[in-house]
């Protein structure tokens, strides 16, 4: 009787062992396909020590500089993507780091192809260009200068 009860929790002991190495196999997460697209890209922090040499008012300029900028990146969200909160739905971190990297849900170096389920092909519209000008304005448009008299200007990107 004794050596069938060490045989059971023997076997018992066995099956939990398996259970439990079963189980935290298919609990490991898996590793995100966006992984390897992100680590192609580098983060870099740009400083100078040019702006100690600034006098108060260049260095409220510099202030200035960084808020125009900040306004110009959210006007660039919402003519590339629209609602930027959208990427707050993202569950993988990577994919999400990988669309704040391309302003939205394509990636501009391969053909704007989508790297997100659930959209497609990139839309025409996604240009502010498109929403400021009717189609026609978009053909080449003769400016006059002064000093170069009559020259062509094509405006094929986002005219600020």
């Amino acid at each position: 009787m004794r050596k069938r009860m060490i045989n059971f929790s023997a076997a018992l002991l066995g099956v939990a062992t398996m259970a439990s190495s079963l189980c935290s196999c298919s609990n490991q997460q898996k590793e995100s396909p966006m992984k390897a697209k992100v680590e192609e890209y580098a983060s870099v922090e740009l400083k100078s020590d040019l702006v100690n040499n600034l006098s108060d008012k260049e260095k409220e300029l510099v202030r200035i500089f960084f808020q125009v900028g900040k306004i110009t990146d959210d006007l660039f969200w919402k003519q590339t993507f629209g609602d930027k909160s959208l990427l707050d739905t993202i569950t993988d971190s990577y994919a999400k780091e990988f669309a704040m990297i391309h302003y939205g849900a394509w990636d501009r170096l391969d053909n704007n192809k989508p790297f997100l389920a659930g959209y497609g092909e990139k839309p025409d519209y996604a240009t502010i260009t498109r929403w400021i000008l009717p189609k026609r304005s978009l053909m080449p448009l003769r400016m006059k200068t002064r000093t170069h008299g009559t020259r062509l200007f094509a405006a094929t990107k986002t005219v600020l």
